[in-house]
């Protein structure tokens, strides 16, 4: 079959290791540009560019090896990364090749885990593309595919969230948002040349069924220790949890406090807890 100039989503990889199971990515190049309207003109006689400032976005359902690649202080590639994007064939089905969006230096920062009730749960990134030289622009054009595959054989779904071993009652949602503030650096050329991570906060919320979990301290607000969220694997066949392989994320100290409770008829009422994380004597966020 012939290709019909339309592609869909295929590999990312991160200095050589494959991520597959992509739910969706996309690319922004950012080009700086300046028009120029000189005194007494009516419209823009001069167009000057400064650079790029691309970002890459990607999910991925495909959290314990992503995470093993760039976890929660993010990743620095050594060798790049890649964005395949495979072409589909008249009929159905794909062709051999495709295109890959490429970035031979780029930061890769870990943004946000969800997980919800009866769905997989994924994890968000960005990255943060820069030069080499500061002349060679970022983001390149390649005709060939990631090497890899596609496969669904790393599924997760929402657990139990614990605060200091202590089970939250009924959790329906949950989300851990990394923190990571990244941003790219100039030295006096056209484009960036380092990248860097200027700070990092992470927080998370948790949506819960069980409003008997409102407590006065946590209507106040208050520090608790040891908050881990707990990620299920999935059979891939049909067959409930897969009895082994759960992640969990462990915030070391935390804020929590009730950010939002209620509900409306006929519906039943719920509230959301949040934390705010900060540093105690190990780390912040630990992925285990």
């Amino acid at each position: 079959m012939a290709g019909v100039s339309r592609y869909a989503l295929y590999i990312v990889d991160i200095d050589g290791t494959a991520i597959d199971e992509i739910t969706g990515s996309g690319f922004s190049p950012n080009p700086q540009v300046q028009p120029v309207r000189p005194l007494g003109a009516l419209d823009p006689s001069a167009m000057v560019m400064f650079g790029d400032r691309p970002t890459l976005r990607f999910e991925t359902s495909k959290i314990d090896t992503v995470l093993g690649v760039a976890a929660e202080s993010g990743l620095d590639c050594s060798t790049g990364i890649e964005f395949g994007y495979v072409e589909r064939s008249a009929g159905g089905g794909y062709e051999a090749g495709g295109i890959t969006i490429t970035a031979a230096k780029c930061l890769v920062l870990p943004q946000t885990i969800v997980a919800a009730q009866d769905s997989i749960a994924s994890i968000s990134y960005t990255c943060l593309p820069y030069s080499s030289d500061g002349t060679t622009a970022p983001l390149a054009k390649d005709g060939t595919l990631p090497s890899g595959t596609p496969a669904s054989s790393e599924l997760f779904t929402i657990g139990a969230v614990t605060v200091g071993g202590v089970a939250l009652g009924k959790p329906t949602n949950w989300s851990v948002d990394f923190g990571l503030a990244g941003e790219v650096l100039k030295k006096g050329e056209l484009y960036p040349t380092d990248a860097v991570i200027r700070s990092r906060m992470p927080t998370a919320q948790v949506g819960l069924a069980d409003i008997d979990e409102i407590t006065t301290a946590r209507l106040a607000g208050s520090e608790v220790s040891s908050v881990v969220f707990t990620l299920k694997k999935l059979s891939t066949t049909g067959g409930g949890y897969a009895g082994s392989g759960d992640v969990t994320i462990t915030l070391a100290k935390a804020f929590m406090y009730v950010s939002d409770g209620g509900g409306s008829h006929p519906g039943d009422a719920a509230m959301t807890v949040s934390f705010m994380a900060r540093k105690d004597a190990g780390d912040i966020i630990a992925i285990a």
